[in-house]
This record gives structure tokens, C-alpha cells and sequence, in this order.
């Protein structure tokens, strides 16, 4: 296959407002500069690129499963968009996958595009057309409107994070080391370019010793799993990698430049902490997932609360926020939102921040308790948005239905067209064309 290759261009888009104040819907994030556009074609207008209804797959006879499966409530102000996720579809009775594509619903749960199949857990835009995933080869890039696939010939688990510094790719990989004659397993995190070739790593064995296993002995194929790492956010502005490692209860700050590891925050971190009452606590969270750097001191992440060392039997998932102080070396809750038992989720998981202030969460596994305890429920994956006061505005669950059930591992609420801002207030009228300058 021949490389898509990244344009890059200066532009200047005619944007007709349907608002008469000036300001235009939301896009998802990323590098317009490194959008693929279609052959043969000129660079789409933004009203070109909104999903019009021959584009909804949903007359499908998988889309209307999926759709009589789905629950969702809308109860306040959410925040409007599509919902890009790995939709797992797997056998009740003995967990066989049965399809797994990559999804971009509407918030009432029309499938507007549906692309190849992926594994469960990363699927995100790096620019305005293009999706980074894996399938069971390799990682691939997906453009959402001309279905062109791009593998880029590396391998790794649990998250890819896109580096538009240098366009190149960072994941995960896990490998074996022998300390004090046992095995163990550790991550490695590699950063790799669009042909594959490796160019930085970092083995965490360098800074994890083998006495921060989780207690409860977590084991892969009979070798202890001492990092497991899940997370990586890279921070292109100050060069900085946040490592997140599930079984060490721990996060970790490291420079790509140098690959010093500047601190690390959680049982075996650097930081005095504090709960959201104030209390000193030993840990925050409890193998947790989806690490997001929100501003400059703020951090969000799933606490899964599976083998919490303060009381094994809570099993009470939530979205956490951390503040950090690097100066005094101080981390605090300074939000958080425990939810319902019946969202138990002691693996995967999801949290988001939106830019209207809601936060939306993944308690994404296939199986969940019953309310009381009982049993387990015949709801599947959950995403939740609240607002800041907690209160849920809006939730799409999955329902079991017959021998299906449904597992989302992660979740992006996106837009397909700009949020635009001015430092001045601006009155057009309705039809009146504005033009817009990016240079």
C-alpha cells in the first residue's frame, strides 16, 4: 500500500454561522494541518464534513441490534457530539468475540460511521479525519470519510498516544526480566515512527522495583505482573510522558528528552496526599485506567477500586480529579464522582473531561453486579456524563439480549467542526459568510 501522506497547508474556510452570534460548533482535537483529505478532491468545507443521512449505517441488521440493545437517557445540559469507541460484541455463555469494529455514534446511538475492526482499547482521532487504532496485527490509521486504511508496522497494548511534535507514535510494550532469580513481567514505553521504526524507549524496570507487585499477587500467564501499564498522555508542549501503571496503584512523570523520571503520585509516589476530605491517605486509586493531564496541576482518571488495600470488598468504581502541588509535593481529590454498585467495574475504564465542564465515564465491562449484590445484572457497558454537581445528564447502556452482551474498554465525545472563539463580541446575521484566516 502506498503511504498516506499528511498535507500540509494554510487555510482559509468560509464558515456560513447558524448562530447569530459568532461562534460555530465544537471540533475534535487535533492537527488540521495533518488531515487526510480524498483524492482527486479539494479540502472539504466544514459544512461538508457533518454525516448527512445516507451516511448512517444504521438500517443495518447490526446497527439495529445494536441499537435495540442501547438505553440511553438524556436528563440536563450534556454536551453534544458523537461518541468514538471499540464496540465489543461478545457470546454471553463463553465470552467469544463475535464483532469488535471501531463506532462513531450520535448521541441517541446512530451508528454514523463504522470502521474496521479494532481492539478494545484505543481509538482516538490524531487530527479531523483520522482514527489511530490496532488491530490484531499491527497499529493502523482509519480515515473516517474516504474508509482508507494505513498500517504502521509496530505492535503494542493498551493505549497509542499520537506525538504531533514529531509525528510519531508512542505504546506500550510488556516484556519479561529476571531480578534476584524470579521472572517478572514489566512495561517498556517505545516511541515509534509512521514506518515503524523504533527511535526511544524507556524500560520501567529502570525505575520500579519488583517490591511495588501489587499485594494481591496479580499474575499474567503465571509471571507476576508487577506494572501492567494501561495509560500514556504526552504533554507536547513541555516534552513530558504521564505513565500510568495499574498495578502499582501509581502514575508516573517522565522527561522524553532526558528520560529522568521527574516524580511519580500514588502508593509508591512522591506526594503527600489527601483524600477529598482531607484526610492523608496511602493511595488515591486502585488499578486505576485513562490518566488525562486536564491543565497545568490537574489530573483525571477511572479508579477501578479492584484490590483496594483499605477494604477488598468496596468495589465501588468513580472518576477522580488530583490536584497537584509540585512545589510543596502535595496531591488532593479535588472532585469526584463515586458511582452506583451496579457500574462496578474492576477492569477497564474511561474518564473525560468536556469542554463545557462535564465529565463523561466508562464502566465499560460486560458484566456488572446487580444493585444488592445478588447477582450480575443484564446491563453491559455504562458511559455516564455528569455535571460538576454529580448529577447525571446523560447514559447509553448496553443491554444484554439473548446470548449478546457488550463491552466498551474506552470512550472520545468528539465534534466533526471547530469550537471558535474570539476575545471580542461579534453580531452577523443568520446567512451572513464569515471568513476565517489560519496562517
Amino acid at each position: 500500500m502506498t503511504r498516506i501522506q499528511p498535507p500540509i497547508w494554510s487555510m482559509v474556510l468560509l464558515v456560513w454561522l447558524l448562530l447569530p452570534m459568532a461562534a460555530a460548533t465544537p471540533w475534535i482535537h487535533g492537527d488540521e494541518n495533518l488531515a487526510f483529505t480524498a483524492p482527486e478532491t479539494t479540502i472539504p468545507t466544514l459544512s461538508d464534513k457533518e454525516p448527512t443521512e445516507s451516511t448512517f449505517v444504521d438500517a443495518s441488521e447490526y446497527s439495529e441490534g445494536i441499537m435495540s440493545s442501547q438505553e440511553i437517557t438524556k436528563a440536563g445540559a450534556y454536551f453534544d457530539g458523537y461518541n468514538l469507541f471499540v464496540l465489543r460484541e461478545m457470546n454471553r455463555s463463553n465470552n467469544d468475540l463475535i464483532r469488535y469494529p471501531i463506532v462513531l455514534t450520535t448521541m441517541d446511538g446512530k451508528i454514523a460511521f463504522e470502521g474496521p475492526p479494532a481492539l478494545a482499547n484505543p481509538a482516538e482521532f490524531i487530527n479531523s479525519t483520522t482514527v489511530l487504532s490496532q488491530d490484531y496485527d499491527e497499529a493502523r490509521l482509519w480515515n473516517i470519510y474516504t474508509n482508507e486504511t494505513d498500517h504502521l508496522g509496530l505492535k503494542g497494548h493498551h493505549d497509542y498516544e499520537y506525538n504531533h511534535n514529531n509525528n510519531t507514535v508512542f505504546t506500550i510494550k510488556a516484556y519479561n526480566i529476571e531480578i534476584g532469580g524470579t521472572t517478572y513481567l514489566y512495561d517498556s514505553i517505545e516511541e515509534y515512527d509512521l514506518d515503524g521504526n523504533l527511535i526511544w524507549s524507556i524500560n520501567s524496570s529502570e525505575f520500579i522495583p519488583p517490591e511495588h507487585w501489587c499485594p494481591y499477587g496479580d499474575l499474567w500467564h503465571g509471571i507476576p505482573d508487577v506494572t501492567h501499564g494501561n495509560t500514556i498522555f504526552y504533554d507536547s508542549d513541555e516534552d513530558m510522558i504521564y505513565f500510568n501503571c495499574r498495578n502499582t496503584n501509581t502514575f508516573y512523570k517522565i522527561n522524553h528528552s532526558s528520560g529522568e523520571v521527574v516524580w511519580s503520585l500514588g502508593e509508591y509516589g512522591d506526594f503527600q496526599m489527601f483524600d477529598a476530605d482531607g484526610n492523608e491517605a496511602q493511595a488515591l486509586f486502585y488499578h486505576a485506567h485513562g490518566l488525562d493531564r486536564i491543565d497545568d496541576s490537574t489530573f483525571l482518571l477511572f479508579d477501578n477500586d479492584y484490590h483496594n488495600q483499605t477494604d477488598a470488598e468496596n468495589k465501588l468504581s468513580r472518576m477522580v480529579e488530583i490536584k497537584t502541588n509540585e512545589f510543596t509535593m502535595t496531591a488532593n481529590v479535588s472532585w469526584k464522582w463515586t458511582a452506583p454498585p451496579d457500574y462496578y467495574s474492576g477492569y477497564a475504564g474511561d474518564a473525560d473531561r468536556l469542554p463545557n465542564g462535564n465529565r463523561i465515564g466508562v464502566f465499560g465491562t460486560p458484566d456488572h453486579p446487580e444493585a444488592d449484590g445478588t447477582g450480575v445484572s443484564d446491563i453491559g457497558a455504562r458511559i455516564v456524563e455528569v455535571n460538576r454537581e454529580g448529577e447525571i445528564v446523560w447514559s447509553m447502556d448496553y443491554h444484554h439480549k439473548e446470548e449478546l452482551k457488550y463491552y466498551v474498554h474506552e470512550l472520545d465525545r468528539v465534534r466533526l467542526s471547530p469550537i471558535l472563539t474570539s476575545n471580542q463580541n461579534h453580531t452577523f446575521s443568520t446567512e451572513e459568510a464569515v471568513i476565517l484566516n489560519w496562517t
